[in-house]
């Protein structure tokens, strides 16, 4: 029986903006919403998906303005990175390059196959691995949750069939619970056969949300998906349509950058310029030869408005 005071309930339009939401819509404007689930996927020992969860992790962790040069970081705070697909040989190297590079790493909080249960299995109810995640969230972060948590990979965190949407959706479900209350940023790899290079276009390739591997319903329950090859970024998700960038990764520093891009330049120019959002649109489509909706979209990117104080979230206890 649901009771007066239950919270578990419908409520009136009225009421329902009265509830209480999050300060800040987004961690990194378009790419990690507040709250949000977010896959990153590519083809493996290629994409280089774990650097790019690293820096995404840095620029929320040490309050970078933005990540890669291109997307604006809104809200900052500490980071759980759960890594149980590379052995610590292998990985520490990673973090060793990101500390001499000067990152601060006190709030980034690290998590590898030496640390958890090992095979992690979030359906074996019998084992409870959803429960011990949730005691170490607990025990490292107090009150607080992490802004962030990255699982790297989806694959190494339980031992069902990837391909059954029950499956996967239990998997997410389990996760949630875990990480309640946190953006969760899933690593996966794309499918077997997969194209390296999106096919020329725009805003990249028309099967990006259907090239990951495993159930279409993780594709779906995405708030953004993120395919990452060597050369190009393209992303989709529920506030943005399809767009692609060309990145470059410095091996030097364990960074991405955003490469040249024209149309970005000239939308930021136009986006600070007197004139209706139409009008700049035309221009900027006519200027550089793409279409207006592209321009458009190019252009809410690049919209100024007022940052204001970053959300901070300290760790408490």
């Amino acid at each position: 029986m649901v009771t007066s005071d239950s919270p578990y309930k419908f409520v009136t339009g009225n009421a329902y903006l009265e509830l209480p939401t999050a300060e800040q819509t987004w961690i990194i404007e378009p790419l990690i919403p507040t709250g949000g689930l977010v896959n990153i996927y590519g083809r493996p020992k290629e994409a280089k998906k774990s650097w790019m969860g690293l820096n995404m992790a840095l620029a929320i962790s040490n309050g970078w303005d933005e990540l890669i040069g291109k997307f604006p970081v809104r809200s900052w705070g500490p980071v759980a990175y759960l890594q149980v697909d590379t052995p610590r040989s292998l990985w520490r190297p990673r973090v060793e390059l990101l500390k001499r590079e000067g990152h601060d790493l006190s709030v980034l909080y690290l998590c590898d196959p030496e640390l958890v249960p090992y095979p992690l299995d979030l359906l074996d109810g019998e084992a409870n691995h959803t429960g011990i995640l949730t005691d170490m969230v607990r025990e490292s972060f107090g009150k607080q949750t992490p802004l962030v948590v990255f699982i790297d990979t989806l694959r190494e965190v339980h031992g069902g069939d990837e391909d059954k949407s029950t499956v996967m959706r239990n998997v997410i479900a389990r996760l949630r619970v875990a990480f309640m209350g946190s953006a969760i940023v899933l690593i996966s790899h794309s499918r077997k056969g997969s194209a390296e290079q999106p096919p020329a276009g725009e805003s990249g390739d028309e099967t990006l949300m259907d090239e990951n591997r495993g159930s279409g319903y993780v594709a779906g329950r995405m708030d953004t998906i993120i395919r990452l090859t060597p050369k190009y970024m393209s992303y989709q998700g529920r506030a943005v349509g399809k767009e692609r960038i060309k990145i470059e990764f410095d091996h030097r520093t364990g960074l991405f950058a955003a490469a040249f891009d024209p149309i970005g330049v000239r939308a930021k120019e136009l986006a600070g310029a007197e004139g209706s959002d139409r009008g700049k649109a035309r221009t900027l489509a006519q200027e550089l030869n793409i279409t207006e909706e592209a321009a458009r979209s190019a252009l809410r990117r690049h919209k100024l408005s007022p940052k204001g104080d970053k959300r901070c979230l300290p760790i408490t206890s």
